[in-house]
């Protein structure tokens, strides 16, 4: 007889095998009446409890899968492992190439190794099993992988409502950590829409910034259980700048590019400005401002007039694309053995990706400070940043302080919430957003996390103290912030200048040779549309490097070139067009970087 349990672990990964418990006598495999093993359940009330059909478990499978649409999905979260049935449905699906089951019940899972074999199942590399994940932080990071702007109208959720009747409180967890991801990349997706030209072209006018300043990487855990404080621009910020004044050389100071101006009017110097917006817009924080013994920690894709006019130091981070990942085929970290810059993580808003850094410095405890996520009456922002100086600019008899104010709120897409204090406030949906994802990673923080903005929207899962007793308890001591910052700016990439100019000649080539492929394809779609020739001709296209380098800055441009779909003549055209267009503007991207480095 064969004993499936020893066969099918045969596939199961390290980690997980280390999870298998002792059978709980609450659950017992029995025979349906097709023969097929189903698995009953004594539940705490002593009412038991079946988790299949009781005829044939996988005709009952066949019909649930059934019941979904998954005519254009290729993943799949299921939430229930049960015996494996709908499982082992899913894999029959052609379209499919990722199916993520959770469940929080190895005791369960443990039984359906035992009934049967499940051999196709786990050794299947569509599948990913995350069974008695308790830490939900490795959750949502293991989500996001799955979850992103490519393949956002892609996904499929399917819960197993009998699997969710036995912890519906961890289910629960795993509801809000999903719709915290898509309500993420929803927004995300409109940000990505407008962005993608102006990151490519930030990325190429940082060009020489990005390697020729430290990344941030060296300065994590360099301020291991030091205080830090993370300072935006809320309306309450005014009510707490002469705390922060005694909070210099206390505690780091780390500073959102909307707050510096405030901060510098009440002569409060930040250790650490954090800017991560592309548009040029965000250079008016900057604007008329003295750089020169300031500090800045910058995106890679942050609009390139801040990193290029800024007179202090500089730190890079980046986010992960694939003009970054081009780039680190050259650059190189000695002093952190790696080739890579670190990403920051962020919901969003600059706020949220400070407090990731704020984390990785080590900070503990990290204080927030002007953090309202929401509006007050004929307030937006703090008085004294680079917005309300628009606004004051701009006032007049017909265009009052307060319609300016109703004008702004109204086109937000208000909200009402409540704030720390009990009281209703005004917020939008994106500001709750932002709100919302650093109140989740809060949670999963181990750092102390204290809001001391006395006001906002900023409440669950974090301690509410007003700054001055933070400061009293948390930022006695004086610390050696600048001797760290400075030994963190020695830390310098190294470039393989002749590697990268050998391959820029490589790609203006195969620019060419793509500008030739979009005219071919241009003047196909001229003719009867080939849906054979079309397809091969963007096989072509996608083969190329230089394609790949430009996908970021368009969007659906790798889904139409892969597309089996019979695209509209009109649909093709403003992609060639499309395509030709931003590879020419990364040719000369390409000429501009490889003229100054002959230079260099």
């Amino acid at each position: 007889m064969v004993d499936f349990y020893l066969e099918n672990i045969k596939y199961l990964p390290p980690d997980l095998l280390e999870k298998l418990p002792s059978v709980n006598p609450r659950y017992f495999l029995e025979k349906s009446k097709s023969g097929l093993p189903i698995l009953t359940i004594t539940n705490k009330e002593g009412r038991i409890i079946s988790l299949h059909s009781n005829y044939n478990p996988q005709k009952e499978a066949t019909r649930f899968i059934s019941s979904f649409n998954l005519a254009g999905k290729n993943t799949v979260l299921v939430l229930g492992f049960a015996l494996g049935y709908h499982i082992k449905e899913l894999l029959k699906q052609p379209q499919i190439n990722k199916i993520i089951v959770i469940d929080p019940d190895v005791e369960v899972f443990k039984l359906a190794l035992t009934s049967q074999d499940l051999s196709n199942l786990l050794s299947s590399p569509k599948i990913k099993l995350i069974i008695n994940e308790e830490n939900f932080s490795n959750l949502y990071q293991d989500l996001s992988q799955f979850i992103s702007l490519d393949n956002l109208n892609k996904v499929q959720i399917i819960r197993y409502l009998p699997c969710l009747s036995l912890d519906p409180d961890y289910y629960l967890q795993v509801d809000k950590i999903i719709k915290n991801i898509l309500e993420m990349n929803v927004s995300n997706l409109a940000i990505f829409a407008s962005f993608g030209k102006i990151w490519l072209e930030n990325i190429f006018q940082n060009f020489f910034e990005i390697v020729n300043n430290a990344p941030v990487d060296s300065l994590f855990n360099k301020f291991c259980g030091l205080p830090a404080i993370i300072i935006s621009a809320g309306p309450s910020l005014n009510k707490n700048l002469r705390y922060l004044k005694q909070a210099k050389g206390k505690a780091v100071l780390i500073c959102v590019d909307t707050a510096l101006k405030v901060l510098l009017e009440e002569r409060i110097q930040p250790d650490i400005v954090v800017s991560v917006d592309p548009q040029p817009a965000n250079f008016r924080h900057f604007e008329r401002v003295d750089t020169h013994d300031l500090i800045l920690l910058a995106e890679a894709t942050v609009y390139h007039q801040i990193l290029k006019t800024f007179q202090g130091r500089k730190f890079i981070t980046c986010d992960e694309s694939s003009i970054m990942d081009w780039l680190f085929n050259y650059l190189h970290l000695p002093s952190l053995n790696s080739n890579k810059i670190s990403p920051l993580r962020g919901g969003g808003s600059v706020a949220t990706v400070a407090f990731d850094f704020a984390k990785k410095i080590g900070a503990d405890p990290i204080i927030f400070v002007g953090q309202d996520f929401s509006f007050l009456p004929g307030s937006i922002y703090a008085s004294g940043t680079s917005y309300q100086e628009e606004w004051l600019n701009s006032l007049s008899k017909f265009n009052t302080l307060e319609m300016q104010y109703q004008e702004y709120v109204l086109s937000k897409g208000l909200i009402s919430r409540k704030d720390i204090y009990g009281n209703s406030v005004l917020t939008s949906k994106i500001l709750a957003s932002y709100c919302d994802w650093l109140q989740w990673e809060i949670a999963q923080s181990n750092n102390i996390c204290i809001n001391a903005t006395e006001g906002g929207i900023l409440s669950q899962g974090i301690s509410l103290i007003p700054l001055k007793e933070a400061l009293e308890k948390y930022a006695r001591q004086t610390i050696k912030i600048e001797e760290k910052l400075n030994e963190a700016q020695g830390c310098l990439p190294v470039l393989d200048k002749e590697k990268l100019m050998v391959d820029i000649e490589s790609l203006m080539e195969e620019g060419l040779r793509l500008e030739c492929l979009c005219l071919e394809g241009l003047n196909l779609i001229e003719e009867e549309i080939n849906e054979e020739r079309i397809t091969k001709l963007n096989l072509q296209i996608e083969s190329l490097k230089i394609t790949s380098l430009l996908l970021d800055a368009i969007r659906d441009a790798s889904w139409f070139l892969s597309s089996k779909s019979n695209l509209s003549k009109e649909c093709l055209k403003n992609l060639y067009q499309e395509i030709r267009k931003t590879n020419q503007h990364l040719i000369n991207h390409l000429k501009n970087i490889s003229s100054k480095l002959k230079l260099t």
